[in-house]
């Protein structure tokens, strides 16, 4: 359902100016539920709030049901991983039903983390000790964390040792936890997930170990090892946990209109401090870390020119564009 911004404070005056600008009336921002909507909605009300355009966040179910409407220009921005849009940009694997839809990065720098959580009282304290258990792994999207559970559990022999059980959406699994109905889940540490087992029967983080998470990312390199600092989502997790990470972004439609994605940025970056306010994981999508020498998909035209102007894109980075823009027979 569409929502309409607002999280940063009223609109900027002269809305009708946004013709006379050069840009459209209204900019929609995609994205799936959790933490990845609170930072779309994010996005939509900053750029609502100092730009002439109306901001709209817009989940949809699945990233892949998100690609038509990409395609037919009904959406304009994305949080999503990388790695997600690497595929789109290719028509491959489970986007290979809607095929190629060419996506940029917009700006890069945020993350998602990745665990199994069981609960104190289950007696599991290890990736090994799900052995026979009951485990929601499963997500049945075949997406960045379908491959982070499957590959862990590889790395243990365990994907026909466990008990698998059909995994429904990140609130539904913490509730199949917290009922005792399973055993274990595999999940993004998403907060609304967390604290449902949280503030109930108790949480409890299993390690990924670096060597497995290393050989994860040897497989599938959108993955990489991480830790989980202590503190992390208003101070659920206890101790430095051990995890698989994967890069997130801020990214558009390559054909969206350059000076779009300006605009965007500008007031992104113009009002950095009030908008990286509305959730912690905004913090690290800092100026500094916007353009990522590591990045797996092009950047976004409006995005160079704006990085350009800001003195931080770079020799190295226009050699990495021209190598990905090659890779996708693609000229931007």
């Amino acid at each position: 359902a569409r929502v309409a911004a607002g999280a940063c404070g009223p609109s900027a005056p002269g809305r009708d100016d946004a013709g006379a600008a050069g840009l459209p009336s209204e900019i929609s921002v995609n994205s799936g539920r959790g933490t990845q909507y609170i930072q779309a909605a994010a996005v939509a009300a900053i750029v609502e709030k100092h730009t002439p355009m109306k901001g709209f966040a817009e989940p949809t179910r699945s990233h892949v049901a998100a690609m038509p409407l990409f395609q037919e220009k009904k959406l304009d921005f994305i949080f999503v991983s990388q790695s997600e849009t690497y595929l789109a940009n290719r028509g491959e694997e489970y986007y290979a039903t809607v095929g190629p839809t060419p996506i940029r990065v917009v700006a890069a720098g945020t993350e998602i983390m990745f665990s199994f959580f069981t609960r104190p009282d289950s007696g599991i304290t290890s990736i090994e000790e799900l052995a026979g258990r009951k485990v929601m792994w499963d997500t049945q999207t075949v997406g960045v964390f379908y491959w982070a559970a499957k590959y862990v559990l590889d790395c243990y022999d365990l994907e026909d040792e466990v008990i698998s059980i059909p995994s429904p959406a990140p609130i539904d699994r913490a509730e199949a936890l917290t009922t005792g109905s399973i055993d274990a889940y595999a999940c993004s540490t998403q907060f609304q997930a967390m604290e449902a087992i949280y503030s109930s029967v108790g949480m409890r983080m299993i390690d990924i170990p670096r060597e497995c998470a290393e050989r994860v990312h040897e497989l599938y390199p959108a993955l990489y090892p991480a830790v989980c600092p202590r503190g992390f989502n208003g101070g659920m997790v206890s101790r430095d946990v051990p995890v698989l990470a994967a890069g997130t972004a801020l990214q558009a439609r390559a054909d969206l209109e350059d000076e779009v994605v300006y605009a965007a940025l500008e007031a992104i970056y113009d009002h950095f401090d009030e908008f990286s306010q509305v959730h912690p994981a905004l913090e690290s999508m800092s100026l500094d870390r916007a353009v990522s020498l590591d990045s797996i998909n092009p950047y976004h035209a409006g995005a160079i020119r704006f990085f350009e102007d800001r003195g931080i894109w770079t020799a190295t980075a226009r050699r990495m564009q021209e190598r990905l823009l090659q890779e996708l027979g693609a000229t931007r």
